[in-house]
């Protein structure tokens, strides 16, 4: 029994904090929208010189359009296929043709998943990437084809998501000035529109933001860790908690975990991990915490709870994450105002962010946190405590 207890809300919140908004397929039932059947009627036409042409479903010769049920495998890990809808297409000259559909996992989840059909390296560059949620992944998100590690050895970024259906098109952005715009694709039956755009690594301060009308632009989102660089696995920091001792923390980039068919983490996320280096309990005991706070760019926080003992009640929950470069403390505040701070270190050579740990009294963990440089305050993140 591990001596933390992992806050499962904020990793939820880390990984697709645009939560569940929509669920496509109560949308579509409710509106009386059936889908189309892959297998349609087939009929057989006998040509003069003998030669029989089959037509059939677009599906079945290749040529798709929105909308189109096919037969696929979702995300693997399942012996059966299943449904995939075809919500957008296109291509793009960085990574060739590409393919977003929508299915249901065998644990009943809406899954969104975009495809590179020419990958010309699959085995070092995964050709696939998306998410599963139990009502849909929001009105508008982003997510990636793999992560730092695997758009390095591509050769390029891939970002893709979900949009409000008055969308005309997704734009991303960057600190250089560059602007990358695609239209946003509009399946027949769905309540939301679809995006993918491909471009460079290391882009900085990459954000995307959805475009409507003639030029009125809506919300924004930070994608700048799917264009950070690679993340050595490694330890930034070592400091002492008043109840847990010796800690350390350490970086890395999360690993895809699929159950089911379902993936229920996505590869490539930026991820901290505390680590106690003299546990209460038996063994090594740890918590992690991967992705990034879409509204708060550069800033991520995670909570550790700590008891005293086997089946002891929790003493002190122990937050620690990232900051931005330009960050100098991380702070706890409430109404009254900040009442604990600590400083911000930076990591080895060659390591992005700042990082930071405040432990705190279990009876005083609430309030928000924010982190706090030269004459900048950054966005609140809220604490869950014990």
């Amino acid at each position: 029994m591990s001596a933390i207890d992992s806050d499962l809300a904020d990793r939820m919140e880390a990984q697709f904090e645009a939560s569940v908004e929509v669920n496509w397929e109560d949308v579509l039932r409710r509106a009386g929208v059936r889908r189309r059947r892959f297998w349609r009627r087939r009929f057989l036409m006998v040509l003069p010189a003998g030669l029989v042409v089959v037509a059939g479903a677009s599906a079945a010769t290749g040529v798709l359009s929105l909308g189109d049920v096919v037969s696929g495998h979702g995300f693997g890990h399942t012996k059966q296929g299943v449904r995939e809808t075809v919500v957008a297409k296109g291509a793009s000259p960085l990574v060739g043709r590409w393919r977003i559909v929508t299915f249901s996992s065998k644990k009943g989840l809406l899954c969104l998943k975009a495809r590179l059909l020419d990958d010309p390296r699959p085995a070092q560059a995964r050709g696939d990437g998306g998410y599963c949620a139990g009502g849909g992944v929001g009105s508008f998100g982003a997510l990636s084809v793999g992560g730092p590690s695997v758009a390095a050895r591509r050769g390029s970024v891939v970002v893709f998501g979900p949009a409000p259906r008055r969308v005309r098109s997704v734009v991303l952005t960057d600190t250089d000035g560059g602007q990358r715009e695609v239209e946003a694709q509009h399946p027949p039956g769905q309540a939301l529109s679809y995006w993918l755009i491909a471009a460079p690594p290391r882009l900085a301060g990459a954000s995307v933001r959805w475009r409507y009308g003639r030029g009125g632009f809506g919300r924004s989102l930070d994608v700048s860790s799917s264009f950070a660089k690679p993340i050595v696995p490694r330890t930034v920091l070592r400091v002492r908690t008043p109840v847990a001792g010796p800690v350390e923390v350490r970086v890395s980039e999360s690993e895809r975990q699929v159950s089911d068919g379902s993936i229920v983490e996505p590869e490539g996320l930026p991820c901290v991990e505390l680590r106690l280096l003299r546990s209460p309990l038996r063994g090594p005991s740890s918590s992690q915490g991967c992705g990034s706070f879409r509204r708060a760019p550069g800033f991520f926080k995670v909570e550790a709870r700590v008891p005293n003992g086997p089946r002891a009640e929790v003493r002190e929950v122990v937050l620690y994450g990232r900051a931005p470069a330009g960050a100098t403390r991380v702070e706890l505040v409430r109404r009254s105002g900040p009442v604990a701070s600590v400083a911000v270190h930076r990591g080895p050579a060659g390591t992005e962010g700042r990082f930071w740990v405040l432990p705190v009294a279990a009876s005083e963990a609430r309030g928000v946190v924010r982190w706090v440089g030269h004459a900048r305050v950054g966005p609140r993140v809220a604490v869950f405590g014990p």
